[in-house]
């Protein structure tokens, strides 16, 4: 039986724990971040990729775990996942497979 959401991994439901704790949006933020994660089989993080203007402006205070830190569990399937971010200007942290 399935738990969690239709879309969720064990790592995208950790990646919104993760981020739901750091998550503080800045002052004067007045649009939605959205990232693109690469994490590698080993569940640290191999890429952040912004997908928007104010992404690459806020990148250092997303509360992103940097570039080869652990961040999730390992991956069962052996494969590299990616996790699209999106995290608002009112402090709520989405996370879902990106394909």
């Amino acid at each position: 039986m399935a738990t969690g959401t239709l879309f969720d991994t064990p790592q995208v439901a950790e990646a919104r724990e993760y981020l739901t704790k750091r998550w503080q949006p800045p002052t004067g933020l007045g649009q939605t971040l959205e990232y693109s994660l690469i994490v590698s089989v080993d569940g640290t993080i191999e890429r952040i990729i912004p997908l928007n203007k104010s992404a690459r402006d806020f990148v250092d205070s997303a509360g992103m775990p940097e570039v080869g830190k652990p961040f999730v569990s390992a991956n069962k399937r052996g494969q590299n996942v990616k996790i699209r971010v999106v995290l608002t200007p009112d402090g709520k942290v989405q996370t879902f497979p990106d394909e």
